[in-house]
């Protein structure tokens, strides 16, 4: 009648993405995972309640030092120059979609 039961998940992979800003309705993203080319999923995103409560600020001392390593690791792999130099092309050619101009210069 009380029990409850537990099961603990495995994490199989890890998969990010990027959500394009300032879209109204909901949209399907495919999620590509981290070294296994055969696994993949498909999420839906939703625009969020704006009466929903903001989820909580990161504390500003550890902010401040993530920034800091992030910064130091797209500095050393490149990164950093390469994505100036996309959105430098992306300002001169203004096109009407940016994203898809913006992916191929990744691809």
């Amino acid at each position: 009648d009380m029990l409850m039961k537990f099961d603990i998940l495995t994490k199989v992979a890890s998969g990010y993405i990027v959500l394009k800003p300032d879209q109204g309705t909901s949209r399907n993203y495919k999620v590509c995972f981290s070294g296994k080319t055969d696994l993949a999923c498909e999420v839906e995103v939703k625009p969020v309640d704006p009466s929903a409560p903001a989820p909580p600020a990161p504390a500003e001392a550890d902010a401040g030092a993530n920034a800091k390593d992030a910064k130091a690791y797209l500095e050393s792999k490149g990164v950093l120059q390469f994505v100036q130099g996309v959105l430098q092309v992306l300002v001169k050619e203004r096109p009407a979609d940016p994203f898809p101009f913006m992916a191929r210069h990744f691809l």
